[in-house]
């Protein structure tokens, strides 16, 4: 959707599972469509349309399971 100096946005939609390998970037997902669940979150929390989920640039790698079909917008520094 977006790529500047600044910040690069995206939109991805997916079925089931969406992964994204560690490339040492914070990443900012927020969920616009549809329900999912962090994989491995220890609460197990239900994430809806209007969740903000912030994954640090730690992490091996972000997994994501969708109920069905969900809509996510990824932002990330360049």
């Amino acid at each position: 959707l977006v790529v500047c100096e600044k910040f690069v946005l995206k939109r991805h939609t997916f079925r089931g599972h969406w992964e994204r390998p560690n490339d040492n970037r914070f990443r900012i997902l927020m969920v616009i469509e549809g329900e999912l669940r962090a994989a491995h979150d220890p609460l197990d929390t239900v994430c809806t349309p209007g969740t903000t989920l912030l994954f640090p640039a730690a992490m091996p790698k972000i997994e994501l399971l969708a109920a069905g079909t969900a809509t996510v917008l990824e932002c990330y520094l360049p």
